[in-house]
């Protein structure tokens, strides 16, 4: 699935031109899913100009409502503006960005169950979700799809959120399956992020942690240079050896990364390369999430 996060500017601004051609790229190399949410900054909209011409029924479209209060008002207005600036009459998976703060989960299923009756979205979920978030959910309407952060260096969804969706046959989708770029192993230590990337303010990412983050990295980059394959082919297939994911998000800010990305999805891990990796990654800080994503 592409992921709009990056071509909206959340990891620093990127030239329309080069958004879009990062957006047809991914179609032209099989990618027909998309990820996008209404505070992925200018994505939808960009994304509404790389697809007009393409059949509707061939890309799949995943947005979400991420700003509070999650009213019935305030979630038709950004399902109704995410459909205009996507240049579409509907979109085939639409999330709640965060559980409810205010208000209840009722409130905000019914509001969705409402979204679906109407033909504005095929499927509903959330994002973010956790057990007990989603045992409240499906009391009020079916909940498709929960997406949720998921990589080598934070696996703490594996535990129980992963094996609930199996049971629950509830669709996952893994976003920061690079852990926001840190398993390409591509940074040394003292990088900094410019202040537009959102990256600088993460804590994995700046200061000690960072330092103990990128040799754990650059560990797992030596592995898979070892077994033949790329650290950003190795993330991408760890994540999808998992038997509940039904699909990951891929952000690319340029068609190079796209490509550099996709091959990852047709890899297949071997059970004494996952050991090694469990062997490294058991040495990961454990960082409290910040935040949607």
């Amino acid at each position: 699935m592409f992921g709009a996060w990056p071509v909206g500017g959340g990891l620093g601004r990127v030239e329309e031109s080069t958004a879009i051609a990062t957006i047809q790229k991914a179609l032209d190399l099989g990618i027909t899913a998309v990820d996008t949410a209404e505070i992925y900054r200018a994505s939808e909209r960009i994304l509404g100009k790389a697809l007009a011409g393409q059949r509707r029924d061939q890309v799949f479209i995943t947005s979400k409502v991420s700003f509070f209060p999650y009213t019935r008002e305030r979630i038709r207005e950004a399902l109704e503006t995410s459909l205009r600036d996507l240049r579409t009459d509907y979109v085939d998976l639409y999330l709640l960005h965060q559980p409810p703060a205010f208000g209840t989960m009722e409130h905000a299923m019914a509001v969705l169950a409402d979204g679906q009756q109407r033909g504005k979205a095929r499927y509903v979920g959330g994002s973010n979700f956790n057990v007990e978030e989603m045992d409240e959910a499906r009391k009020y309407h079916p909940s498709q799809a929960n997406q949720v952060n998921y990589n080598i260096l934070n696996q703490g969804a594996g535990q129980e959120i992963l094996p609930y969706c199996l049971k629950h046959e509830i669709g996952v989708i893994i976003h920061s399956p690079l852990a926001t770029g840190l398993l390409a192993a591509k940074w040394r230590a003292g990088h900094v992020f410019a202040q537009d990337d959102l990256r600088h303010q993460s804590p994995r990412l700046n200061g000690e942690m960072f330092g103990q983050f990128l040799e754990l990295a650059n560990e797992l980059a030596r592995l898979a240079d070892k077994r033949g394959i790329t650290p950003i082919h190795q993330a991408i297939a760890w994540v999808l050896s998992n038997p509940a994911v039904t699909s990951c998000i891929l952000g690319s800010k340029s068609p190079q990364q796209v490509s550099e990305q996709v091959e990852g999805a047709e890899i297949r891990l071997s059970e004494d390369h996952l050991r090694r990796i469990a062997d490294i990654a058991v040495r990961a800080p454990i960082v409290a999430p910040v935040g949607a994503r």
